[in-house]
């Protein structure tokens, strides 16, 4: 692993399992470029502000392990 994330929120993998058992199956938004909001639109869902902070909180929260930049190298 190169980066540690300290507040896992799983906001991604919350929206997946929304979209379980839907007639339409969605593709994963781990494998097609969607972001939050466009995802939430698709499964008939509203604007996902709170998804959207929880994103904001692991993203903020991702750091480096200390010897990742020498493993790169």
């Amino acid at each position: 692993m190169l980066v540690h994330i300290g507040r896992k929120r799983h906001p991604f993998e919350r929206l997946i399992r929304q979209a379980r058992g839907r007639a339409e199956p969605l593709l994963s938004p781990m494998v097609q470029p969607i972001g939050l909001a466009d995802y939430d639109a698709a499964l008939g869902l509203p604007h996902p502000g709170a998804k959207l902070a929880m994103l904001d909180e692991e993203l903020a929260a991702i750091a480096l392990y200390s010897n990742t930049l020498d493993a790169l190298r």
